[in-house]
């Protein structure tokens, strides 16, 4: 999380401020992202950022509001283009069968103002894919309900600021008198903006539950990117909560099994050719032997799919270039160069809570 955690309404503190026009300066200095950028992409003046991000802690009552609602936007700005770049593993997006169902399922719910659910494990490209369709879609609001926002009342929160409906100084005063749902369900109530939630299966009981409310007073449509732990929720017909959300459901799209069979005997989520257009790029050919093993890696589901290929190559093409002396040379990968890679990454701490995962999974299977 590159944001900082503020409270959605009132006041920010001096200490407050200063952490986050910190925070701020420290991101786009890292990133060599200028104000004027940050104003562009935020929809404020350049000398607005200026000012919020240099102006002095200690202001007149009058000022302070100004400045807080600017400083929130910078923190949203922040976490949002932080979510983007964590998540564009590749420089150019690829239409992957999984990636058409997931734009499909997202025009279906706009066009039917539904809740749709897609549904696949963890590694498939749900998330690159939401950040594409929520670039490529005017009006559309991403959240992914990770820790930080599971819950009611930071779901809420989130929601609100995005919105900015807490802003109460420049709304009207018959909707700033509302409750922060109310105001949270006038501003979007027909709007048919279309709501993005990832890892929906993270939720917790109260914020399906507002979710729920949320549908049921505007209609907006909502694609919830998830695993098959959320969708068993919602189906418990015991549960009275869940059974309430299930029968809101317009659609759930699986993102495995026979809808990805490119033959009898194939059932692969991603086909060989999908591989070689994600992974292979003007300095970087795949032998043909390296395809395969990136083919099966992908493939092979509750292992990591294509975060796993993702990691693999970056630490592959890295020791290919290390081979022949450094630099950006044009290196040529091959499955025992992919191998190598593995066994090194196997050994690093995240490689071994990797393995340690997938040796639950066999138990658990």
């Amino acid at each position: 999380m590159a944001a900082v955690i503020l409270p959605n309404e009132g006041p920010l503190s001096p200490d407050q401020r200063k952490e986050v026009q910190h925070a701020v300066k420290a991101y786009t200095a890292n990133h060599y992202i200028s104000e004027a950028q940050v104003a562009r992409q935020v929809g404020i003046g350049a000398t607005t950022v200026f000012h919020a991000l240099n102006g002095g802690t200690q202001l007149a009552r009058n000022k302070v509001g100004k400045l807080d609602d600017r400083l929130r936007e910078l923190n949203m700005w922040m976490e949002a283009d932080a979510r983007r770049r964590a998540t564009r593993p590749h420089e150019q997006f690829v239409r992957t069968r999984v990636a058409k169902k997931i734009i499909d399922a997202a025009k279906v719910a706009v066009t039917d103002g539904s809740i749709v659910l897609v549904v696949g494990p963890t590694g498939v490209g749900k998330t690159m894919v939401g950040h594409y369709v929520y670039e490529d879609t005017t009006g559309a609001i991403y959240l992914c309900l990770g820790r930080h926002l599971r819950t009611y009342t930071r779901l809420r929160a989130r929601i609100a600021a995005t919105l900015k409906v807490s802003a109460g100084r420049r709304m009207q005063k018959t909707i700033r008198q509302l409750p922060i749902e109310e105001r949270i369900f006038e501003t979007l109530r027909d709007s048919n903006r279309l709501l993005i939630l990832d890892e929906g299966h993270q939720i917790s009981d109260d914020g399906l539950g507002f979710l729920r409310d949320l549908y049921d007073e505007t209609h907006v449509p909502m694609l919830i990117l998830c695993t098959v732990d959320l969708w068993e929720r919602i189906c418990a017909e015991a549960d009275e909560d869940h059974g309430q959300m299930y029968s809101r459901v317009g659609m759930c799209v699986t993102l495995a099994g026979s809808d990805f069979e490119a033959a009898p005997n194939n059932p692969a989520i991603f086909s060989r050719g999908e591989i070689r257009q994600l992974y292979q790029g003007a300095k970087v050919r795949l032998a043909s032997d390296a395809v395969e093993y990136l083919y099966n890696v992908a493939n092979a589901l509750g292992h990591g799919s294509l975060r796993r290929c993702a990691e693999l190559m970056k630490r592959t093409i890295r020791i290919a270039r290390n081979q022949v002396g450094g630099g950006e040379v044009t290196v040529t990968i091959t499955a025992e160069l992919l191998r190598k890679a593995e066994a090194k990454y196997m050994r690093s701490a995240t490689g071994r809570r990797m393995l340690d995962e997938r040796r639950s999974v066999a138990v658990a299977g």
